[in-house]
């Protein structure tokens, strides 16, 4: 919600010169920074086990499951966007100076990295699908714990902790993928699996302790997060600062649910809980057709007093549609997979194939 909250921003700035909100919702970039600490969480969570007995099995599973988890709705909603561009340029190839002819060598290139999800800083087909590339990194990654167990897993993650350090504070050296592969980031997904140990392994840390950690760690960021326009540059210190305090968060809220297991949360939460990844890769989309088709529909809508109410409309809808392709494309593509994947008796799409 939070980062729909900021490219909603963007398209009623871009599309009809309204800053909703007054701009107040632009921290919403943050909500990149949980699902980062939730996924190191939640992978590590689900597979301790596999980590522990390691087995040709548990690999090919984990791969299946991670693959079916990511790729088959991306492709569809990526699928949609290449439409949608091969009828309107989109304003980054413009600025290369470049059209959305599929015969071009670069066009191939930029298409098929956007549907691999190999990185790339300045052309994607679908925006928030750079987030998606540190996730198969991640993905991958783990899939070394997995084959050669919790020890090597362990060793790995140090090496790599000590590689971002270094990369970050005294390399001379940059390049786009050694870039990627040593971003500040990482240790967002290295906070959330050092949680899943500490909730596996059973280690209790008061909250008494926690919550005045938590204030100064809020104080510290609205300190030193400062963001240009819609531009937030992550770097190591505002980087470890939101991961620990994600991290933080995820231990109380597993803490909280594992202790009061009577507590029933509405449906409402539930179903956009599961149709989170739907929405998240779909609501640019219809963010911008939305702010679009409005400003078409009313030209005179910048001498309304409604634009906020408008902005929340508009919202609400994307978020529904996001639903609506949960529910009609994504289980349901889901669920047919799942069977091609696996034995049909032991389908994961009703496991943790949503994690």
């Amino acid at each position: 919600m939070l980062v729909i909250m900021h490219h909603l921003i963007a398209n009623t700035t871009n599309h009809l010169g309204y800053v909703c909100y007054n701009n107040f919702f632009n921290f919403g970039f943050i909500g990149v920074d949980f699902f980062f600490v939730l996924s190191g969480f939640i992978i590590t969570y689900v597979h301790f086990a596999d980590l522990h007995t390691p087995s040709s099995d548990s690999l090919k599973n984990f791969f299946k499951k991670r693959f079916l988890r990511i790729y088959p709705i991306y492709w569809v909603v990526a699928f949609i966007t290449l439409l949608i561009y091969i009828k309107s340029t989109p304003w980054f190839l413009k600025d290369a100076s470049l059209t959305m002819d599929l015969a071009s060598p670069v066009i191939l290139k930029f298409v098929a990295e956007s549907f691999l999800l190999i990185p790339n800083e300045n052309m994607r087909l679908v925006g928030v699908a750079w987030t998606l590339s540190y996730e198969v990194l991640f993905y991958i990654m783990f899939a070394f714990g997995i084959a050669f167990g919790f020890k090597f897993a362990k060793i790995t993650s140090l090496i790599w902790i000590f590689l971002v350090l270094s990369y970050n504070l005294i390399s001379p050296v940059k390049t786009e993928y050694l870039s990627f592969l040593f971003n500040v980031i990482v240790l967002e997904f290295l906070f959330g699996c050092v949680v899943a140990y500490f909730i596996r392994k059973k280690i209790k840390i008061s909250a008494f302790i926690l919550f005045p950690i938590l204030i100064l760690l809020f104080l510290l960021l609205l300190k030193n997060i400062h963001i240009n326009g819609l531009v937030f540059n992550r770097n190591l210190i505002n980087v470890s600062l939101m991961g620990l305090f994600f991290a933080i968060i995820t231990y109380l809220a597993v803490g909280f649910d594992k202790t009061n297991t009577t507590v029933k949360f509405p449906a409402v939460l539930i179903l956009i809980g599961d149709a989170s990844y739907s929405i998240y890769l779909s609501h640019n989309m219809f963010l911008s057709a939305l702010t679009k088709l409005y400003g078409k529909l009313n030209p005179h809508y910048s001498t309304t007093g409604y634009m906020a109410f408008v902005a929340t409309i508009i919202f609400i809808v994307t978020v529904v549609l996001g639903i609506l392709i949960h529910l009609l494309v994504e289980k349901k593509l889901l669920k047919v997979l799942s069977v091609k994947f696996f034995d049909k008796r032991k389908s994961p799409v009703f496991e943790n194939l949503a994690a």
